[in-house]
């Protein structure tokens, strides 16, 4: 069943995304980003949810949603979000797995209410807190700690390392 629903989410979320995107986009063309993660969105959006029973219909339409709101996110909320608090998302987290993940504890939250256990919904309402604490937590005390990185460096360091790979990658050989 997990699997079934999950792959029934990511196919609604592909869907909303081959529907909304060119209705978003300049010219009416279909924007690559929003295919290549608006699509994932699905998966994500089940991610609360996919070991319960709530059929084929509502796991499409659960995924539909994810997908729509990721585009909506990428074309609309994150400009928004970085003209107005400077908040840059410059590998589209928060309208990939952000959103979609909120989402999708919101979702868990009314579909346990309905259909699960005695408080599961209670538990379910406290890990989603839980969990935009330590996102949002996180991604502030790292916000604070890149203030202190040195962003512009002198002109002689930044010719030095312009060229040079090894002091970000692990697989690049330093050079001789």
């Amino acid at each position: 069943r997990t699997k079934v629903n999950t792959v029934i989410s990511i196919s609604g979320s592909t869907m909303a995304t081959f529907v909304l995107s060119p209705f978003l986009t300049p010219g009416g063309k279909i924007d690559m980003s929003h295919v290549q993660n608006a699509t994932l969105a699905g998966g994500v959006s089940m991610g609360a949810i996919p070991h319960l029973a709530i059929g084929p219909g509502a796991a499409l339409l659960v995924g539909f949603f994810g997908g729509c709101l990721s585009c909506v996110g990428f074309t609309h909320i994150g400009p928004f979000l970085e003209a107005r608090i400077s908040l840059r998302d410059t590998c589209g987290v928060h309208s990939l797995h952000g959103m979609p993940g909120v989402y999708a504890g919101v979702v868990g939250i009314i579909t346990l209410a309905a259909m699960g256990p005695p408080g599961a919904a209670v538990a379910e309402l406290l890990t989603l807190l839980v969990s935009l604490v330590v996102a949002i937590g996180g991604g502030l005390a790292v916000g604070a700690a890149s203030m202190f990185i040195d962003a512009e460096p002198s002109t002689e360091k930044r010719a030095i390392l312009a060229f040079e790979d090894a002091s970000y990658f692990d697989s690049v050989p330093p050079e001789p």
